[in-house]
């Protein structure tokens, strides 16, 4: 039974990392193990999971059967096709962009109440995902794969107003009243 486990950064050369049923709650993945193609880890007490940006390799993510109650997917999973996350405690789950390779999600006995994802994900690959989803009454999102500038209309004060579509993420939007000098 494993109640502490650290990974020592180094591991460069670690492609497979399997955890099965034991009490540990925490774990934080080394920002160097990016040759990892499969990480595992099932039917245990897992309540936080850190994963590092730059899982390129990564093709299968298996955390079933957690205690998970929410889990944030860095940016890089480019590889990811399986993402088996059933039986935690989920309540929203955002996809990045980059995850067009994902062909498998399980998303069973979490209590979802949201779930977000690119338009052409919902489109192809998880468009049965969805539909089952939405029949469950889940807030389904998508967005666009690119930040897209819509509908720019001119208000009664002025200036205009529009609305910003695009992956999830933090904008910063400038204003000025000369354009000549910005």
């Amino acid at each position: 039974i494993i109640t502490n486990f650290t990974l020592p950064s180094g591991l460069i050369a670690l492609t497979n990392l399997e955890v099965g049923v034991n009490p540990l709650t925490t774990f934080t993945l080394p920002a160097d193990a990016t040759n990892l193609m499969s990480l595992s880890f099932v039917f245990g007490q897992l309540t936080n999971l850190s994963l590092p940006p730059g899982l390129h390799k990564l093709s299968a993510l298996l955390l079933l059967g957690n205690k998970l109650k929410s889990l944030d997917l860095p940016l890089g999973l480019f590889s990811l096709a399986s993402l088996d996350l059933a039986n935690n405690q989920l309540t929203n789950l955002t996809l990045s962009p980059d995850m067009q390779q994902l062909t498998g999600i399980s998303l069973d006995g979490n209590p979802l109440t949201t779930f977000v994802l690119s338009e052409p994900l919902a489109a192809g690959n998880l468009a049965q995902t969805v539909t089952a989803l939405q029949g469950q009454t889940v807030n389904v999102f998508t967005y666009p794969q690119t930040l897209q500038l819509i509908s720019p209309q001119p208000t009664a004060e002025g200036p205009f107003k529009f609305t910003l579509a695009g992956p999830p993420g933090h904008y910063n939007v400038q204003s000025t009243t000369n354009l000549t000098t910005w």
